[in-house]
């Protein structure tokens, strides 16, 4: 039962994170895991408790999720690895989700917001001071700081609308906020070793 309860929460989320919480019906997910509604309620009582749940689900993953096949790369090689999830991440979500979210369930909005903040301040402060033993990123910066910054603009360029004024994309202004943010803080071997692997991934 864990398993499908999982299942039935994990294809709830990709429907809310698309089309926004407030457009989703119960019939809408029944239909797109081809379940009958009366099996989807022997999991969730209703919606409310079907989007509670799934956001239990989305903070529980982001906060013990150990990125296991990331613990052998260097700093530079993690951060265009987060680059790319944050791109992913910012790309594919739709402002109606977190706005609905924040709206009709401000107490699961404040508990998802609390723990991808905590998660990702660890994971910038862990690996910035990895970069700064190996080599690659200077020593004269407060890491807390810088981190608190990043969080600041990845949650701003979520929530502007600034962009289409400007006829900018999204997926443009973090990168070229990513390239901002490592050729402040780097060494020169920082930048060298950045630059070598932002052309293997064709980011540049």
């Amino acid at each position: 039962m864990e398993n499908k309860l999982k299942e039935i929460l994990t294809s709830a989320t990709q429907l809310f994170r698309k089309y926004g919480i407030k457009s989703i019906t119960m019939d809408d997910v029944s239909r797109h895991m081809c379940l009958s509604k009366k099996t989807l309620y022997q999991y969730v009582s209703n919606k409310n408790d079907l989007v509670e749940k799934a956001v239990e689900l989305m903070a529980a993953q982001n906060a013990f999720n150990c990125e296991e096949d990331m613990q052998s790369l260097n700093a530079i090689e993690k951060h265009v690895r987060h680059y790319e999830k944050i791109t992913t991440f910012l790309s594919e979500l739709n402002p109606s989700f977190e706005y609905d979210l924040q709206k009709y369930y401000q107490k699961q909005w404040y508990k998802l917001m609390e723990t991808r903040r905590s998660v990702l301040f660890e994971k910038m402060k862990s690996d910035i001071i990895q970069g700064i033993e190996e080599g690659f990123f200077r020593n004269n910066f407060d890491v807390e700081k810088v981190v608190l910054f990043n969080l600041i603009r990845i949650e701003g360029l979520k929530e502007t609308d600034v962009l289409p004024q400007f006829n900018y994309k999204l997926i443009d202004v973090v990168q070229e906020f990513f390239n901002y943010h490592i050729y402040a803080i780097s060494t020169p071997k920082g930048i060298e070793e950045y630059n070598k692997l932002m052309e293997k991934h064709k980011l540049k």
